[in-house]
């Protein structure tokens, strides 16, 4: 199941102990952005017996502290269930500014051997 709309503060360990009272959890996990480090405001609960999980779907929240959390049921992307890459993004990259792809030449680009844009 996926919970939504989580504060920065929530850690795994407190989302074990609040949804512990409606069974058994086996994983708990909320994603992290890799560039700041704080969770991206939304976890997956993984429930031993799935009745546990369909009892608080049908709640579609729950409290923790004075935060109502959405609760919903969890699905994969097309590409993850696929068997693609993590993210959804697969394929070749082509073109693009990240990597050097339809970009004009810029001050400093180096164009071939040893040539630089040099500005005049």
């Amino acid at each position: 199941m996926k919970i939504r709309k989580l504060t920065t503060e929530v850690t795994e360990k407190d989302l074990t102990t609040i949804m512990q009272r409606f069974g058994e959890v086996t994983r708990v996990k909320i994603p992290m952005d890799e560039h700041t480090n704080r969770n991206k405001g939304f976890a997956f609960v993984t429930y031993k017996q799935a009745e546990c999980a369909t009892k608080v779907i049908e709640q579609e929240s729950i409290v923790y502290e004075f935060y109502e959390l959405p609760v919903e049921r969890a699905t994969q992307s097309r590409m993850k269930a696929q068997g693609g890459p993590p993210g959804g993004f697969g394929g070749p990259r082509r073109g693009g500014f990240r990597d050097g792809g339809d970009r004009p030449p810029r001050l400093g680009d180096k164009m071939g051997e040893g040539d630089f844009i040099r500005r005049n």
